[in-house]
């Protein structure tokens, strides 16, 4: 669990966790569904070449070195997960000493949700989980940015080529 407190709210990955993070129940009846689809379209060249353009090999390389990638990435989540400490609110409780002793730790996880803020409380072995869904997610992201720049270079590399 000391790994766990040591990264949430650092932003660090969930590699400093270890153990099994697959097959974990969340008891809340909440899913989320994801679904990228990758649909092949003309991004080889080829009808660009029909129209007096190419795109270099090197980067038909680098992006598919990416695309490849993206087949390894697994489970992913969007949001952040928070440890906190709270108050319970009843009077006499050593919460509301002085100096308060609150209770916790519990875990959150919070995204947004059609422009709302969402947080469901998880356990310590879920918020496990969740951490390195979030990661991937990251990393997700990480990865289409780097195609994006590569997409970018080519279309600059057609645009000299034929002055669009």
């Amino acid at each position: 669990m000391e790994a766990l407190e040591e990264m949430v709210d650092e932003g660090k990955g969930a590699e400093l966790l270890g153990g099994d993070t697959e097959a974990v129940g969340h008891g809340g009846g909440e899913y989320l569904t994801v679904l990228i689809l990758l649909v092949p379209c003309s991004t080889g060249g080829r009808d660009v070449e029909r129209e007096g353009g190419t795109i270099s090999r090197a980067l038909r390389r680098e992006f598919e070195h990416h695309r490849g990638e993206l087949s390894r990435v697994g489970f992913f989540l969007r949001g952040s997960v928070v440890r906190r400490f709270m108050p319970c609110g009843r009077a006499g409780c050593r919460c509301q000493g002085s100096p308060p002793r609150l209770h916790g730790p519990y875990y959150q996880w919070t995204r947004k949700v059609r422009g709302k803020t969402v947080t469901v409380r998880l356990t310590p072995e879920v918020a496990r989980v969740y951490l390195a869904w979030i990661k991937n997610g990251r990393g997700l992201d990480d990865l289409l940015a780097k195609m994006e720049k590569v997409s970018e270079r080519a279309v600059e590399g057609l645009r000299r080529q034929g002055g669009r």
